[in-house]
Order: structure tokens, then C-alpha cells, then sequence
């Protein structure tokens, strides 16, 4: 319904969308038509970029040999 509810107000469906308009209803379809569009303008992309990191700044973490798969997989397959 438009803002303005003063006077007679009526609509057709006119591609696929209530259009509204002051006065009488039942006016020709063809008197009715949606204003041109105005052309989409491209939003400007902006990617978003990964801050790599260098292989060289790495730090090494030391396992805790005890606890490692390959020590408790000696312990089982070699006898002590």
C-alpha cells in the first residue's frame, strides 16, 4: 500500500508484483507499467588475501618420545 492512504487507492498485478495506483479500480494493464531501472553498477571487489607464512619461520615442536606412536609401537613389536 503506498505511504499516501489518502483517496481511493487500487491495484493490478503487473509482473508479478502489486502495483498501486490513485483512483478507480479495473484500469487497463497496458496504461500500467514499472519505470525503467537504472543499470546495476559493479560493486568494486575486494579480495581478501592470506598472509602467508615462510616455511623457514617455523618452530619445531619436540614430541614427547614416551608418547609417540612409533615408541609404543616398539614397545609392542620389539622385545625388550
Amino acid at each position: 500500500m503506498p505511504s499516501s492512504q489518502k483517496g481511493h487507492w487500487s491495484w493490478r498485478l503487473i509482473d508479478g508484483r502489486k502495483c498501486w495506483y490513485a483512483g478507480t479500480a479495473m484500469i487497463s494493464k497496458s496504461l500500467l507499467k514499472w519505470p525503467a531501472a537504472a543499470p546495476a553498477e559493479a560493486a568494486p571487489v575486494s579480495l581478501a588475501t592470506e598472509k602467508r607464512s615462510e616455511p623457514m619461520d617455523a618452530q619445531a615442536r619436540m614430541l614427547d618420545d614416551d608418547n609417540s606412536f612409533e615408541s609404543r609401537w616398539r614397545a609392542r613389536v620389539i622385545p625388550e
